[in-house]
């Protein structure tokens, strides 16, 4: 008897025997294993894998132990992938508005002369105020296209055309619990708050050197470290490619990994300090003040190297792409000086046919 696998959004893979048929959620057998992953909500192991043995769904936990939360009913899917979008939508529109009125997020760091209202607050006031303005872009973007791209799949794809890609249980909410970086700090800011959609891709190579190669002890610190450097180290490397083929010749391809293995190096230092600690100096600190400590270190973390990766941002010209079709915010007259126009989308934002002198120039243009 043959078997063919079939893999999840998760990284769950089942191993099913033959004969070839279609597979639903309903019909899925005699799996082997489960990566653990704290972004889907897992269901229990069969006692006897690959005896045939129907997997439970029904074991399936409302969310995981990361705080990530499965839809139950499509309903519930429509409701969550609304809210998610509308207010990823409305924070998209104003964060847009607001970055129209600093050149910083045009030109990225220059000499350009700054609008009054900027040009009187100091230095670490402006790195704030631009580093929670490009935050909130990000978490709003990854909000707002993650939930439109989940609802297509799970409302209007679905089983009947995705197979087991689309039954609900795929498609939790985009991010964890906060509790995560109150209790884990920024460690759990990274791996348990932050959107987890390439997590296994990430850590795959580190885990294999641990589980099949065997080269690093399971409980080793080396193996500990091993899971989370790989998985930052990849992160650089993907935004450096992105930084590298921008269209302006002065962005700094170098600067983003570096903010990723900065964050590595951050979450190797934080578990360190901890470590110092005695253990009756640790028992004595109570919840909240471990947790005001951890946030704390996170914001300051997160501050002092968040130009790495928001001034190369800005030198790329990303804040210039228009997120949304129609301002809400320039409709009810808050645009600034010359930024009125509600219609944002021109030509240049729709996909086209680009020709070029050879077959392989041509292309859909996006």
């Amino acid at each position: 008897m043959g078997f063919r696998s079939l893999s999840g959004l998760a990284g769950i893979r089942y191993y099913l025997p033959f004969p070839r048929k279609k597979i639903t959620a309903n019909t899925l057998r005699g799996w082997s294993f489960a990566s653990s992953n704290p972004f889907l909500p897992a269901f229990q192991r069969p006692e006897r894998p690959l005896s045939s043995e129907p997997v439970r769904l029904d074991t399936i936990p409302p969310t995981s132990r990361s705080g990530f939360r499965r839809p139950i009913t499509r309903r519930d899917l429509l409701r969550s992938s609304a809210l998610s979008v509308g207010a990823g939508y409305l924070v998209l529109d104003i964060c847009c508005v607001i970055m129209r009125q600093d050149p910083y997020f045009t030109y990225g760091p220059s000499s350009h002369p700054l609008p009054p209202h900027l040009a009187s607050l100091g230095p670490l006031t402006l790195d704030t105020y631009r580093g929670l303005t490009a935050f909130a872009g990000v978490v709003a973007a990854l909000h707002t296209y993650f939930s439109v791209d989940r609802a297509v799949r799970g409302l209007l794809l679905g089983p009947r055309l995705l197979g087991t890609r689309g039954e609900l249980w795929h498609y939790p909410t985009i991010f964890g619990a906060f509790a995560n970086v109150a209790d884990r700090g920024l460690a759990g800011f990274w791996g348990g708050w932050w959107h987890q959609t390439f997590r296994l891709g990430f850590a795959a190579p580190a885990r294999w050197l641990v589980r099949t190669a065997r080269l690093l002890p399971a409980a080793s610190p080396a193996a500990r470290l091993a899971v989370p450097t790989t998985a930052f180290l990849q992160s650089a490397f993907m935004h450096a490619a992105g930084s590298l083929c921008s269209l302006p010749p002065r962005t700094h391809w170098w600067s983003p990994p570096l903010f990723f293995l900065a964050q590595a190096a951050g979450v190797a230092l934080q578990t360190r300090l901890c470590a110092a600690l005695p253990a009756a100096a640790r028992g004595r600190v109570p919840r909240v003040g471990r947790r005001a400590g951890n946030l704390a270190f996170v914001a300051v973390w997160l501050l002092a190297t968040q130009r790495l990766f928001v001034d190369d941002v800005s030198r790329a010209g990303l804040w210039l792409f228009e997120p949304v079709p129609v301002s809400v915010v320039r409709t009810l007259g808050w645009g600034g000086p010359g930024d009125a126009a509600v219609w944002r989308w021109d030509r240049d934002n729709f996909p086209r046919w680009h020709s070029g002198r050879h077959w392989w120039e041509s292309g859909l243009r996006l």
